[in-house]
C-alpha cells in the first residue's frame, strides 16, 4: 500500500459520530462559549419568523 491508501485507511478507522448534545458538551469544555445575544429585538414580525422556520423545515 501506498501513502495515501494508509491515510484513508486510517481516517475511516478514527471516524466518530457524536450527538448534538456531546457535541455541546465538548465545545464548553474547550471553552467556546454559548451565543447570548447583547439584546432583544426592537420589533419581531411574527409572520416572518414563521416563514423562516418553515423554509428550515424544507431545507432539513
Amino acid at each position: 500500500m501506498d501513502a495515501v491508501e494508509n491515510q484513508a485507511r486510517d481516517r475511516g478507522a478514527l471516524h466518530k459520530s457524536y450527538t448534538l448534545q456531546s457535541v455541546r458538551k465538548l465545545l464548553i469544555r474547550h471553552g467556546f462559549p454559548c451565543p447570548i445575544p447583547d439584546r432583544r429585538p426592537v420589533e419581531r414580525d411574527e409572520e416572518q419568523v414563521t416563514d423562516w422556520g418553515r423554509r428550515l423545515a424544507l431545507d432539513a
